[in-house]
């Protein structure tokens, strides 16, 4: 399998959904895997040894299609389970509490999923004032988290929603864009990117700042 077909199937996972990555992942293994085996069969004098290449294909067919199935349905039952406070506070988040507010607790939802190349992360939570909702997307491969701010910039426009870049106090190398409609907003630096939607009685400037310090100032 050549290099530029690997990295194609790798630009259609991070295009598609983190989670499809590892799909690609395993499937790029099996191949390979299978490869080495049929040509190790293929130079060695075993008998019957068109019968054992055809189940050397059948058992690599199998295992694509046992291994993309477990992961679909996997992900679908992962994707409405709300985890408990113990494990959100293992991953880097910013909660309700940090916008004044107080969590309803039986609202509060969060995704998390991270492959080799990069982790994600969507959270959302009701409060008594307001409700937060949020994503993050970081790799510690800049090109990576470059691809998804750019293909997020295509999927927008081919929609009619334009991104306004916003003058900010942040460091340098903390970009920040706005959409054209003022509610939801982009913050990206080398390593991560943040979309997070405005919030009632949370002004523009309070909204970046404390994105900045609880995702960002780490």
């Amino acid at each position: 399998m050549s290099i530029v077909l690997f990295i194609a199937w790798l630009s259609f996972a991070i295009e598609s959904d983190v989670s499809i990555l590892k799909i690609v992942i395993i499937l790029v293994f099996l191949v390979l895997a299978s490869n080495y085996i049929i040509n190790f069969i293929k130079n060695k004098n075993i008998k019957n040894k068109k019968i054992i290449i055809q189940g050397a294909y059948l058992v690599l067919t199998l295992a694509i299609f046992f291994t993309i199935t477990n992961m679909i349905f996997r992900d679908v039952f992962i994707k409405d389970y709300n985890y408990s406070d113990k494990m959100l506070n293992k991953v880097d988040n910013l909660k309700i509490e940090d916008f004044n507010d107080v969590s309803k607790e039986d609202l509060l939802y969060f995704r998390a999923e991270k492959t080799p190349v990069a982790a994600y992360l969507y959270y959302g939570d009701e409060g008594e004032k307001n409700y937060l909702s949020y994503e993050i997307f970081e790799s510690k491969y800049k090109w990576v988290v470059e691809y998804n701010f750019n293909k997020r910039i295509k999927f927008v426009n081919k929609i009619g929603v334009e991104y306004i870049e916003k003058k900010t106090s942040l460091p340098k190398g903390i970009n920040v864009y706005m959409n054209e409609h003022g509610h939801r907003y982009t913050i990206i630096s080398q390593n991560k990117m943040v979309e997070i939607s405005s919030m009632d009685n949370v002004s523009e400037e309070e909204l970046i700042n404390v994105v900045y310090e609880k995702l960002f100032e780490k």
